[in-house]
């Protein structure tokens, strides 16, 4: 996935890097814009992983991801962790 994708799958990477990385996506449209690369390129590089703004699975697996619990955040847990 990378700039130009649109729909959830690109929203809860959003809120992922908004609620787990601190960082700014420019909103959770599920519109990848340049603001959503500033900030998943921002992630990766903190992540430790290949900074080349595009969500693979490298990515994937190094991130924290938010996790929502009846619409509210909860926390950030390990790709590992979500049983997906």
């Amino acid at each position: 996935m990378q700039a130009g994708a649109q729909g959830n799958h690109v929203a809860a990477l959003q809120r992922t890097l908004v609620n787990c990385y601190g960082q700014n996506t420019g909103g959770i449209d599920g519109i990848w814009g340049s603001a959503t690369t500033t900030a998943l390129r921002n992630a990766q590089r903190s992540a430790g992983v290949s900074v080349d703004g595009i969500y693979g699975p490298q990515t994937r697996n190094a991130f924290r991801w938010a996790v929502y619990l009846d619409g509210s955040f909860w926390d950030c847990v390990p790709y590992s962790q979500l049983g997906i």
